[in-house]
Order: C-alpha cells, then structure tokens, then sequence
C-alpha cells in the first residue's frame, strides 16, 4: 500500500503527519480532500453507468440474436474471422520401435533395467571403470 495511503487511513499517523498544521491549513486540507473524495465517487459512478449500459446493450443483442435463430458460432466465425473453439490437431499412435536402449544388469542376484536416462546405477559405473563399455549391458537382441 502507498505510504501516503496509509497515512492517510490511520488516525493515530494522521495525528502525528499533522500535529505541526494550523487550523486553517487543517480546513484547506479538509476541503481538498472532500473535493477529491466526490471527484472519485462520480467517476466511479460514471464508470459503473456505463459499464451497466454496455450489459444493457449485450443483453439486448443477445435477445435479439436468439429472437433470429442465429447460431452463435457462426457469427463469431465472422465477426473475428476465427471460429469459436480452437481445435488441436490430435496426435496420431504410432507403432514406433523404442528408440532409447535398454541396459541390462544385475544388483543383489537380482536383474535390472536402466534406460539411460537419469544417473547412471552405481553397478555399472564400477564395471565400466573396470574395463567394460556402456554397449556390454545392451539387451543382446537390442544389439544387432
């Protein structure tokens, strides 16, 4: 919130910002504020008409509208040139053969499966420090 705002809205800051003003610039403050409280009360007013004349007027379209048995899409097909619902193109399933490879190995007797993505199991970090290439855990028919 604006500092001048919150003054402005507390009574004792109020107290304290003014406490040096005379009784005359108190009145003048008075009747500035009081000026400008009414200038925004009929702006606010104004903006709140007009925005109710709009509805009013929207409101009358649309009865109209419904009264001609026009569809509504097609209208806003015309008057933006779109139509109303923007369609994605659907994807299309393909049968496509996996294209990241799978590596085979084994922790704790039991076999794994890592798809290299991710990090790397600790198993075949220390068997490719060892001499072994990331290839030697390919499925074996993955190989070919």
């Amino acid at each position: 919130m604006n500092p001048c705002l919150k003054t402005l809205l507390s009574p004792r800051s109020l107290r304290a910002a003014l406490k040096e003003a005379t009784p005359e610039q108190l009145d003048n403050a008075l009747s500035k504020f009081i000026m400008v409280s009414e200038e925004m009360k009929d702006a606010h007013e104004k903006k709140q008409q007009k925005e109710t004349e709009e509805l009013q007027k929207l409101e009358q379209f649309k009865q109209h509208i419904i009264e001609q048995g026009i569809d509504f899409s097609a209208l806003s097909k015309l008057m933006t040139g779109k139509s109303k619902t923007k369609k994605k193109p659907t994807k299309i399933a393909t049968n496509k053969p996996q294209t990241t490879p799978i590596y085979h190995y084994e922790k704790d007797g039991e076999m794994k499966q890592w798809n290299g993505k991710g990090g790397m199991p600790n198993v075949i970090k220390k068997s490719i420090e060892n001499g072994l290439t990331l290839s030697d855990f390919l499925k074996k028919d993955a190989q070919q």
